[in-house]
């Protein structure tokens, strides 16, 4: 059976060698096909924006800021890890109180600022790109760009983030970032952090010290004159949601805590400040994460100041813009815009539409003509289009063979004809614009996801079905051989272990290094 198998000459020494060289061939190749199609990696650049290049303003007026006129100083980000969004939506019937479960309606403090205050409030589904770790989330709204699936082992060895990012950005204009919370953040932006204090994060059973440290420092912190940005990230909820589940009463009293927290934090809030209340992700019904379900993507991001986030007229036609869902790096640009720091270097997110619906900037003032909010947007998009085709540019200089050209030229042709409609600032022609620069910055958002974060699947069954191949002809020759066949039996088995675990290390190597 076995020479039939392999062919006469392969009972022999050499023909050993012969089947050994092949069978490391195949586990090499095989390993190195798999993770081509599975490790998909992409180039980090290191190019940071700055406030003197050339941005492609429509107003020629960005006094106070960079890019863009601010119309904030000052920002609060809140994080609660693991905020799933169904944890902030309100729901006021049930059909019987049984029916509640331990998460629901258990923040309060958001539905009544959506109802009393609905100029100065906004809330979304924030959606997560997988996966859904905390460090590969917090690179993806600080930095604007798409995680790669190679990076997700990098989540218990957080490293410095190289690339250009928001927080960077407030640095490099001399704000001062006090941070409380996660130590991971520590490790991605710790040199920028002009105050610290951070609390251990893997401690999943703990579900109090992190939060407990914030909040006997939050208020205080927020109280001094010596920042511009104030991080706060807490660990509670996620940490219940590991340890309990979602649906528990220790989950109930944690989202209270935090409900009561930012009551404190909205009450210390004026007018030159935005808040931003947000998940990096979400949970399953037992409380896990890291996936692609839509329980673990659907985080929820609430933006609210004293002063009216939206405050000025628009066409009814502009109703389609608005949205109650955005991707998690959408906010990079948003933010950016509306502090007055460039947008980081390589973000591919998109600004949120209706959020530059303004004609006031930071000192409150307002142009009262009809098109200065309309035109405010087409600004923010014109200026985000343009970073965004930046990047790109720069991209293919190293990773040409990346990019789909074809996909780029439709593409492109959006981006010209929102600047050909954009230059006769009506109200018919800044619609258009609009409209074109959002298919513009979505599709590319959508082709390098296509790049970055899909499995190669031809490629992953190929890989596998070599492997396949090899392991059964590797068993085959183990199982059919006689005593006669090779007198030590031993000698050909640590030959082979030897060989293929060389192969596999060879091959692990290189697909590791491919990555890089």
């Amino acid at each position: 059976m076995m020479k039939k198998l392999i062919g006469p000459g392969l009972t022999t020494t050499a023909g050993v060698l012969i089947l050994l060289i092949w069978l490391a061939v195949c586990y090499t190749t095989g390993l190195l096909i798999f993770t081509r199609g599975f490790l998909l990696s992409r180039q980090e650049l290191t190019n940071r924006s700055e406030c003197h290049n050339e941005v492609y303003s429509l107003t020629d007026d960005s006094e106070g800021g960079c890019w863009l006129k601010p119309r904030y100083r000052k920002l609060v980000v809140i994080v609660i890890d693991a905020l799933r969004y169904d944890f902030v939506e309100y729901k006021q019937t049930w059909e019987s109180e049984q029916d509640v479960p331990h998460y629901r309606n258990k923040l309060p403090i958001i539905h009544e600022l959506l109802s009393s205050e609905p100029d100065n409030t906004r809330l979304f589904k924030f959606i997560a790109d997988p996966p859904t770790t905390t460090m590969q989330r917090l690179k993806g709204f600080t930095t604007g760009s798409l995680p790669t699936f190679i990076d997700a082992g990098s989540n218990f060895a957080s490293r410095e983030i190289l690339e250009d990012n928001i927080i960077s950005q407030f640095s490099s204009l001399g704000a001062n970032i006090t941070f409380l919370g996660d130590d991971t953040w520590m490790g991605l932006f710790g040199r920028y952090l002009t105050k610290t204090m951070p609390f251990p994060s893997f401690y999943v059973r703990d579900l109090h010290t992190v939060d407990d440290g914030i909040l006997d420092n939050l208020q205080h912190e927020l109280l001094n004159e010596d920042w511009r940005v104030v991080v706060a990230h807490f660990l509670g909820v996620d940490h219940c949601g590991h340890w309990y589940g979602p649906d528990h009463p220790e989950m109930a009293s944690k989202l209270t805590q935090m409900d009561q927290m930012l009551r404190m934090v909205v009450d210390t809030l004026d007018n030159d400040t935005l808040l931003l209340v947000m998940g990096d992700h979400g949970m399953t019904e037992v409380g896990d994460h890291g996936g692609e379900s839509t329980l673990e993507l659907e985080a929820a991001l609430i933006m609210y100041s004293p002063r009216k986030l939206v405050d000025g007229p628009a066409p009814e036609s502009f109703d389609r813009f608005k949205v109650d869902t955005v991707a998690q790096i959408d906010i990079v640009p948003t933010i950016s815009l509306l502090l007055g720091i460039p947008i980081p270097f390589s973000n591919i997110g998109e600004v949120i539409p209706e959020l530059f619906l303004s004609s006031a900037n930071v000192d409150g003032d307002s142009d009262t003509t009809a098109t200065s909010p309309l035109l405010n947007v087409a600004t923010a998009f014109r200026i985000n289009a343009h970073q965004v085709s930046k990047y790109i540019r720069q991209y293919s200089a190293g990773s040409s063979n990346e990019i789909p050209h074809a996909t780029h030229s439709v593409l492109q042709s959006y981006y010209t004809q929102a600047e050909s409609s954009v230059t006769s600032p009506d109200e018919r022609n800044l619609l258009t614009a609009i409209s074109n620069y959002s298919r513009y910055l979505r599709g590319i958002r959508e082709m390098f996801r296509g790049i970055w974060a899909r499995f190669d699947l031809p490629l992953i069954v190929t890989g596998i079905s070599t492997l396949v191949l090899a392991i059964l002809v590797n068993a085959a020759a183990v199982l059919n051989r006689t005593p006669g066949d090779v007198k030590n039996l031993p000698a050909f088995l640590s030959a082979n272990v030897a060989l293929v675990s060389v192969s596999l290390c060879v091959a692990a190597a290189m697909a590791v290094l491919d990555c890089l």
